[in-house]
């Protein structure tokens, strides 16, 4: 594996999971590494050792991402929530009428369900 082989934009990779061996090789061989764009963005700094993200996240005046510094680059926000709902009616499409049928909305409301922790029993 070399640098050029990681590349933390790469949605789908993580669609199968953290990509685990990426972190590993950027912890041994690049614990701080400057990530780059495509298209000749600025690129990100990655921080993979944990004692380099602690010490990222209690220096906030150092480790800015406000937008006087360069700021952070927003995903496409409206076409992930597009792409959300698009999932999310096509499940609910799945769903055979049968399964809710003689149910009221009260029944299928966010308050009628129990806490997760009585689903783990915690």
């Amino acid at each position: 594996m070399k640098l050029s082989d990681i590349d933390l934009l790469d949605r789908d990779i993580f669609t199968k999971g953290v990509p685990h061996e990426w972190f590993t090789y950027l912890r041994k061989h690049a614990p701080v590494y400057k990530h780059p764009e495509p298209d000749g963005g600025p690129g990100f700094w990655v921080f993979s050792k944990h004692e380099d993200v602690i010490n990222v996240g209690r220096n906030a005046k150092v480790f800015s991402s406000a937008a006087e510094r360069g700021g952070v680059v927003g995903l496409d926000e409206a076409a992930l929530l597009a792409a959300a709902q698009a999932e999310a009616e096509r499940l609910w499409n799945t769903v055979p009428e049968w399964h809710w049928q003689g149910l009221t909305a009260d029944q299928l409301s966010p308050q009628s369900f129990p806490p997760l922790t009585t689903d783990l029993g915690r």
